[in-house]
């Protein structure tokens, strides 16, 4: 475990120094876009600025750039961008907590995505408006989001995507007490975020499956599990849900499989 924590560190300050470095090639390359009047890749690069504030937490001036987009997209007759655009307002409303002004945006933008044959933006933006309908208890829309999302990352071959919609399934069938169906759903997931050594759904993932383990009696898996998100936690810095894995740890520990364990799912950060 400590090497792998090593790694992480510097897997982290690699990607933080490429994400710097190509945010300053897209503002460049913005600016000479308006300088030669070449609109469509104004909008295309004010759609990539946006996507990299928004990743920097800059959820106002994200917004700014994916409004700019769509608006400009649509001047221009470029549909494909003002829906793209589109999602990506949903996914900012999301991460603001405006849920009913996600869906409606995203419900707006995924017809024309699909209809474009969309292989990248679409299921973003399905694994985003499940989220939305999640949120605001239309389990039904949201599993059917999130269906649509994993068939068309599994034919895309799209690991990244496909793991993000199983893991909301599993969410989601646990919340519902189909805890076989959970139990399905986060192992193929957690098997998808190790390889790809996505260690923030790793710990989220291994942390709830630790809790379907225990439902099934398979206490030895359930502290295993249960340790790997808590180590995991703790090395990302995440207090709050470090001390939520400590406290079920404890529980376990006091309690076995004769009590039900009264936390829920609703720790996944909208990203």
């Amino acid at each position: 475990m400590p090497g792998l924590l090593v790694a992480m560190d510097l897997g982290s300050r690699i990607r933080r120094m490429a994400r710097s470095l190509w945010f300053q090639f897209v503002v460049a390359d913005l600016m000479l876009a308006r300088a030669v009047g070449d609109n469509k890749a104004v909008v295309d690069d004010m759609l990539e600025v946006g996507r990299l504030r928004g990743e920097n937490g800059r959820l106002d001036v994200a917004e700014v750039y994916f409004q700019g987009a769509k608006h400009r997209a649509k001047a221009m007759g470029y549909p494909y961008a003002e829906a793209h655009a589109g999602a990506q307002v949903g996914a900012v409303l999301i991460a603001k907590g405006s849920f009913n002004a996600a869906r409606l945006a995203l419900e707006s933008a995924v017809p024309v995505l699909r209809q474009h044959g969309d292989r990248r933006v679409l299921p973003d933006s399905l694994l985003k408006l499940g989220v939305a309908n999640y949120k605001l208890g239309n389990f039904e829309a949201a599993m059917a989001s999130w269906n649509e999302a994993l068939i068309r990352s599994r034919a895309n071959k799209d690991r990244y995507r496909e793991s993000l919609a199983l893991m909301d399934l599993g969410r989601l069938a646990y919340d519902e007490r189909r805890y076989v169906n959970a139990d399905s759903y986060w192992h193929e997931a957690l098997s998808l975020f190790r390889q790809a050594r996505d260690w923030e759904h790793v710990a989220w993932v291994a942390f709830f499956l630790g809790l379907v383990s225990r439902h099934f009696g398979r206490l030895d898996e359930a502290s295993e599990l249960m340790e790997e998100s808590r180590l995991l936690y703790k090395r990302i810095g995440d207090r709050e849900h470090l001390a939520r894995a400590e406290e079920y740890l404890t529980f376990l520990q006091e309690r076995g499989p004769s009590h039900e364990w009264h936390g829920d799912t609703d720790q996944r950060n909208s990203d």
